[in-house]
């Protein structure tokens, strides 16, 4: 991007696993990025996956809850992928260091740029209390001055209406980033 558009830094904006991806790009390359727009991503690898095995064992209470099959198959897909790509066996909760390597949640004072956190209080794949932690350890760390805002959408799930109900918040941090 910075050789064919002459593009100096820009915005990282991820969903889910992809808002994971985002922080830890910010934290590793802050010299490519000038804001991170994190979308109920996941914070903390080894603590999604102690969820999603929670929610493996409580399966019939986890049908009612997600009421979709498919999120069986998302959970599955999650754990191969992990495992593909971090190691050890989160199945059964061998971790490798490549967990907390890769942790925006224990990275997170390492974060140089502007960070706009969005979470709709509704969803059930990846917790609401992630988020909330990621944010609190940021204002912790004593850096809440690069907390741009923590936008909670009331009633949305881990779907496209979190992200559509936040457009407006999400246009006016590229703003934000893009005219300091």
């Amino acid at each position: 991007m910075k050789e064919n558009y002459n593009i100096e830094k820009f915005v990282i904006l991820g969903t889910s696993m992809g808002g994971h991806i985002a922080l830890i790009y910010a934290i590793e390359h802050p010299e490519d990025v000038c804001g991170v727009v994190d979308i109920y991503g996941v914070t903390d690898v080894k603590e999604q996956v102690k969820y999603v095995l929670k929610m493996l064992i409580l399966l019939p209470l986890a049908l009612l809850i997600f009421k979709e099959l498919k999120m069986l198959g998302s959970a599955f897909r999650f754990l191969s992928d992990v495992k593909r790509e971090f190691g050890g066996n989160p199945a059964v909760l061998r971790f490798t260091e490549e967990y907390d390597k890769y942790s925006p949640l224990n990275r997170i004072s390492e974060l140089k740029a502007p960070l706009l956190v969005i979470h709709g209080d509704k969803d059930y794949v990846v917790p609401l209390k992630f988020s909330e932690k990621l944010v609190e350890k940021l204002k912790n760390s004593g850096k809440e001055s690069l907390l741009y805002k923590f936008h909670v959408v009331e009633g949305t799930g881990h779907d496209e209406e979190t992200v559509i109900r936040s457009m407006d918040v999400i246009f006016s941090f590229l703003d934000y980033c893009f005219k300091a």
